[in-house]
């Protein structure tokens, strides 16, 4: 099996599913089509991605749009910009030698943009070094993994849009270095 990068076809199709994010399918009967022609990202996520993009060029998006919470990790950290029961946005950072746990989620699916070099990435058997700007699908129920190995001395850095029935919590670790609960410790 090939790695789930993701063609150009295929994320504009993933893209579909983000309706969710823009508001697109509020107001709208079954089977109503949009008044307005389909656009995956509404005006902020756009605004959201270009500031991801303004990241991986060393500037900063403090004066553009601030973060909904910073969340602390052993790992890491993550900057929240947008969150829902359906959508959410992130950058996730992962400091110098240091990575997520091996985990899947149940109700929800990723789409990560690798922002920095330097990230070893890990979707279900296959383990490859992530080119800046690649674009990486995650199906909800597939095991995954971000580790920096690079030897810049700064984290490396992604872009999560996930979409589904988002919760924090619905993360089943399989593998943890940290020693958080594991699904076959619990």
């Amino acid at each position: 099996m090939l790695p789930p990068r993701v063609s150009a076809t295929d994320w504009n199709e993933r893209l579909r599913g983000f309706e969710i994010c823009t508001g697109t399918d509020r107001n709208r009967g079954q089977g109503e089509k949009p008044s307005a022609p389909h656009r995956p990202f509404g005006a902020k996520y756009i605004s959201i991605i270009q500031n991801a993009a303004m990241l991986h060029n060393n500037m900063s998006w403090e004066n553009t749009i601030e973060p909904l919470s910073v969340v602390e990790k052993p790992w890491g950290r993550f900057y929240q910009f947008n969150e829902s029961s359906r959508c959410t946005v992130k950058i996730i950072e992962v400091f110098e030698g240091e990575s997520i746990s091996l985990q899947y989620h149940r109700n929800r699916d990723e789409i990560w943009v690798v922002l920095d070099p330097g990230l070893a990435v890990t979707v279900d058997s296959d383990t490859w070094h992530a080119s800046v700007n690649e674009r990486i699908a995650i199906e909800r129920g597939i095991k995954h993994r971000l580790t920096n190995t690079g030897s810049t001395g700064r984290p490396g850095r992604v872009l999560e849009i996930s979409y589904g029935d988002f919760d924090e919590d619905d993360i089943v670790r399989l593998d943890d270095k940290y020693a958080r609960p594991t699904v076959q410790q619990t």
